[in-house]
């Protein structure tokens, strides 16, 4: 009689801890659609979240009932991805982990490393029907492709590509559960042609240069005479290249211990037409040997266009801790009439908090220009340009004398007009004489106030170098 009495007494304990867990669980729901709408999210309520990357960038997917939404944040570069599920045409399940989303405006988003891609399907296909996507000829596309199927297959056949599309959820008006099809018959619906490889060329382009935007310029519209993109690759980015980056930085820059790895498939960047290689090497800085890895992505964007990101980071510095910055920049190359034409964008990025940010930031965009100016006349003893190139590069203090360049240009024509109306500006002259000094002067200070950083970082490195170990003296 004692153990149903014990059953009672406890089934509303179990009781309240169920309602507490729903309490927090639905609590815990609303904070997050509170922040993911904060974030500019879509505005139904968030019923899932998992963690997944895009673009090797890690992050989290939140799916609410009107959409779905990335959010990352990687040392402060923030990325925000909002698609409403009346944007969505299709959702496929890509290699084993990954899902690709394709939007009615022709944009694709390819998400990786999901963890249960299966529940995320089925929450997606759970509240699909709240939003009304726009009607898109989704069937009659599929009927007309069926007439290729034949020749889509054969194709696939023959690249023997490894993204095998296994399962489909179309959207029209609602997501239609495509699991137990075929993957043969999903592969043949989509059939790659010209026009949308050149389409995704384009939105990859102007991805890419959005990217870049605020970045600061290196090299500026820089004219060769190759004869397109794949020729400057072929020129200088192949490993076996005759001018390539192991001759420019072992000839020219006098580094040392040059390993450059081989071009690979960048399957991790989500791209088919990506690849990468790592290069290190050793860079003479001051007095110390720094070690440099710098990890390259070569993207192209159509038969005309390319572009090469760059990763380097740099260990060894005495007083700069490791793996307190990074420098990225992009290499735009794009062909045009007479040759390719080369910009180069680049910013410094910091991993970690420290006191000497702008004496780093200043010291590292300075020795970039300073690489860039080398390579900028490596590439012109190479390869014969075809324009003047007289602004191509920036180099490091043009940025501080524009303002000087403009005043002494404008004082040579004012002494160069008649003398008979040269006192009548007289008055001119003088104040531009005056801005022009007072100009110089906070040159000078700036100057100054920089190489006084400069000594305190050498102070410091040598501080760090005479300190005697504790246990020494013990």
């Amino acid at each position: 009689m004692s153990s149903p009495k014990t059953k009672v007494a406890a089934a509303p304990e179990r009781t309240v801890m169920d309602q507490s867990s729903v309490l927090a669980s639905v609590s815990k729901q609303a904070y997050t659609t509170e922040i993911v709408k904060a974030l500019g999210g879509p505005t139904g309520d968030v019923v899932q979240d998992v963690t997944c990357s895009y673009h090797r960038q890690l992050g989290r997917c939140y799916i609410s009932t009107d959409g779905l939404f990335f959010y990352s944040n990687l040392f402060g570069f923030e990325r925000r991805i909002r698609i409403n599920y009346d944007q969505i045409l299709i959702i496929q399940k890509i290699r084993t982990t990954s899902l690709i989303v394709k939007t009615v405006d022709g944009e694709e988003y390819i998400f990786r490393s999901f963890e249960d891609r299966e529940h995320l399907l089925k929450t997606i296909r759970r509240y699909h029907s709240n939003a009304e996507p726009e009607k898109c000829d989704v069937a009659r596309t599929v009927t007309d492709d069926e007439d290729k199927r034949e020749a889509c297959d054969k194709s696939l056949d023959e690249t023997d590509r490894d993204e095998s599309m296994d399962t489909s959820i179309e959207i029209q008006g609602n997501i239609s559960r495509n699991d137990e099809e075929n993957d043969n018959d999903i592969d043949a619906r989509f059939p790659i042609d010209d026009e949308i490889a050149e389409n995704n060329g384009d939105n990859q382009w102007k991805k890419l240069l959005q990217c870049a935007n605020q970045w600061e310029s290196a090299i500026v519209n820089l004219k060769l005479a190759c004869n397109s993109a794949q020729d400057f690759f072929d020129s200088f980015l192949r490993n076996d290249a005759a001018n390539s980056l192991n001759v420019f930085l072992g000839d020219v820059l006098g580094d040392s211990n040059i390993v450059m790895n081989a071009w690979q498939k960048d399957i991790a960047s989500g791209e088919t037409e990506a690849i990468s290689r790592t290069i290190h090497y050793e860079h003479k800085s001051g007095i110390t040997m720094a070690k440099v890895k710098r990890q390259q992505t070569y993207q192209s964007c159509g038969d005309n266009r390319s572009c090469l990101k760059n990763v380097t980071s740099v260990t060894g510095i005495k007083g700069v801790p490791n793996g307190t910055f990074f420098l990225e920049d992009m290499w735009f190359i794009e062909s045009a009439d007479a040759g390719v034409i080369l910009n180069v964008k680049f910013h410094v990025n910091f991993t970690k908090s420290t006191m000497l940010k702008s004496v780093i930031k200043n010291r590292a965009t300075t020795e970039a220009r300073e690489w860039y100016m080398k390579f900028n006349s490596f590439l012109r003893q190479k390869i014969h340009p075809s324009g003047p190139q007289e602004d191509a590069i920036i180099h490091p203090a043009k940025t501080h004398s524009n303002a000087v360049q403009i005043l002494l240009s404008f004082g040579r024509q004012l002494f160069m007009s008649e003398e008979t109306i040269l006192y009548r500006h007289a008055p001119v002259i003088l104040f531009l004489s005056l801005a022009l000094i007072i100009y110089q002067l906070q040159l000078r200070v700036s100057v100054l106030e920089s190489s006084v950083k400069e000594l305190e970082l050498r102070l410091f490195e040598v501080e760090q170098s005479q300190v005697i170990p504790t246990t020494e003296i013990l």
